[in-house]
This record gives structure tokens, sequence and C-alpha cells, in this order.
């Protein structure tokens, strides 16, 4: 597998940079019943695309019962080791919606402990190429104001920022695995943006 990545905090921009790309490539959504051709391009949003992951994705978001950082962190290793269970086989390029970077980024374990305990559920599948949207905190503050929030977003601009900031660390942290990174500004074009990231993903 060459595993991609496209990270960001919420309103980033990455679904939808996800969905250009996965048109543009012809690609298709990740399923774990279905065994894909090994020139297929297979689009991952991570954590909804096992059965587990849809379930703990609207757990984690919309459920007022939960209120441990630290339960979210094991639920969401959960459904990562699920996934992976499956992507660990496959020959394909995947292109992942979100990753275990931001599994690390929204903890409040430290960075090094993080990546462990996820480098162990993602079995140690290091992504080939990372792509962060960066968003400064007006641009954040303008999403934010056109939304309808979930449970993330509305714990406030100076959390979102706070977790940005550790999920750039986290990323850069990976250099010393030859991790090729690239931040993008979230705030260009959409155009713009998606052919930095289809050229860097599919041209270099």
């Amino acid at each position: 597998m060459r595993y991609y990545i496209i990270e960001g905090i919420d309103t980033s921009g990455k679904t939808t940079q996800c969905t250009l790309l996965k048109q543009r490539m012809q690609g298709i959504d990740f399923n774990d019943a279905i065994i894909p051709n090994t020139d297929s391009i297979l689009f991952v949003n991570e954590p909804s695309n096992t059965n587990l992951g849809r379930e703990i994705r609207n757990l984690i978001l919309h459920s007022t019962n939960i209120s441990s950082s630290r339960v979210n962190f094991f639920l969401f290793l959960a459904q990562r080791a699920e996934l992976f269970e499956y992507l660990d086989k496959l020959e394909n390029i995947v292109v992942s919606d979100r990753s275990f970077l931001s599994g690390i980024a929204y903890s409040d374990y430290d960075i090094k402990d993080a990546l462990s305990m996820n480098l162990h559920a993602i079995r140690f599948n290091i992504p080939k190429k990372i792509v962060m949207l960066h968003i400064s905190s007006e641009e954040l503050e303008k999403r934010l104001s056109t939304k309808k929030l979930d449970n993330v977003e509305k714990s406030g601009i100076d959390n979102l920022l706070r977790i940005q900031d550790k999920l750039q660390q986290a990323i850069v942290g990976l250099r010393d695995f030859d991790v090729e990174i690239q931040m993008i500004d979230s705030s260009l074009p959409s155009n713009l943006i998606h052919e930095n990231i289809y050229q860097f993903f599919f041209e270099k």
C-alpha cells in the first residue's frame, strides 16, 4: 500500500479536496466487503469506512454521554486498528481524509506516546506523503460562523487552533520516517489547492 494523507482541523477543507481528487482520479471509496483491483485508487474517510468506524464517529460527534477525551482516544484507536486489518493487505494507493495524526492532535496525550500507540494500531504503515491544510484564526472564525457546529467545533476557536498546532508538530515529527510533507494555506482558491495536491501526490 502507498498511503497518502490529507490532514487539517475541522473546516480546513480536507473532504472537499479528497472529493476533487477522487473525481479526477476516478477513485473508489474503500469498502471492507470488496477487494479492489490493485490499480484502483482507494479513498478513506477516517473514521467512517467500516461499520465500527461509522458507529464511533457518530457516537463521538453527536453523543452527550461521552465526556472523556481519553475514552475518545481509545475508541478512535479501535476503529483505526480495524481499518488497517483490511488496508494492510492491499497494494493500492490509499488517500485518507484525516488519519492517525488527527488522533494524536485531538488527544490529551503527549505526542510521542500517542504516536507510539497509533503506529501499533495502523501496523506501522507509515504514510509516503502528507498534505496539511493550515487555516488562520480569521478564516476559521468565518467558516465556523456559516455552519451548524458539531461537538468538536463547539469547543471554540482557541481550542481548534491549539489542535492545529499539535497536528503540525505531529506531522513534522514524522520527518524521521522519511515522509514527504506539504503545508498548504487553506484560504487559497480550492482549485489551486487541488492542483497542488494532485501534483504532489501523483506527479512527483
